[in-house]
């Protein structure tokens, strides 16, 4: 935690609570993110921290004026959107051709028009 956040170091009580309570070493899969291993557990506090927080900030600077996506196609992990992203037929890395599909129409509605959630 203190390596991804150097500043927590100031806070030791705050990062106490976010390595005790919202990411506790209880690796059974009742979590709200679902980890079972330390690995996962790790996962879900990273993209929590580096993503879900930073964009939530975006979204509050522009007054929520923002479009954004959440991939949630297992295992879900950063980056795992860019071959759905670029999809142009059968691959190995993409699970669903409905959400490749999906998401590129919204990707392209989103350039034409600056609204993803455009007809077509």
């Amino acid at each position: 935690m203190n390596s991804l956040l150097p500043t927590s170091r100031a806070w030791p009580a705050v990062t106490d609570y976010i390595v005790n309570t919202l990411y506790p070493a209880v690796y059974d899969g009742s979590q709200a993110q679902n980890y079972t291993n330390i690995i996962t557990r790790t996962a879900a506090l990273v993209s929590e921290l580096v993503f879900t927080c930073n964009t939530y900030y975006f979204d509050r600077a522009y007054n929520n004026q923002t479009y954004s996506y959440f991939f949630t196609v297992p295992p879900a992990l950063h980056g795992q959107d860019i071959p759905y992203t670029y999809y142009n037929g059968p691959s190995s890395s993409v699970l669903s051709t409905t959400v490749a599909l999906a998401l590129q129409e919204y990707i392209t509605s989103f350039a034409e028009t600056g609204n993803p959630n455009e007809e077509g």
